[in-house]
């Protein structure tokens, strides 16, 4: 997902949806998974969510199996430069 400010979504979400995160990352919390999207990659990822906290509540079938997911975040403007010039070919080498 690709947002404007990557700190400020870090910090909201981390907050929201705290399950999301590693024990690591809610340690050191918002701004240490800032710090990964100013890395190499410019991607943090958050794997092995489970799509119960994600669900719409109108949907609670899709939550019973255990299903997880892996959402990656990234700044729009990383993603741009990355898409365009292949900078790092990180996000360009995943489409």
């Amino acid at each position: 997902m690709a947002v404007d400010d990557t700190s400020a979504f870090h910090k909201k979400n981390m907050a929201r949806s705290p399950a999301h995160y590693s024990g690591l990352a809610k340690t050191f919390g918002h701004r240490a998974t800032n710090k990964v999207n100013k890395g190499f990659t410019q991607v943090y990822y958050n794997p092995h969510v489970n799509l119960a906290s994600m669900v719409n509540p109108g949907m609670p079938e899709l939550a019973e199996d255990g299903r997880k997911l892996k959402y990656g975040v990234v700044s729009v403007d990383n993603m741009i430069r990355d898409l365009t010039t292949w900078e790092v070919f990180f996000l360009a080498g995943r489409m």
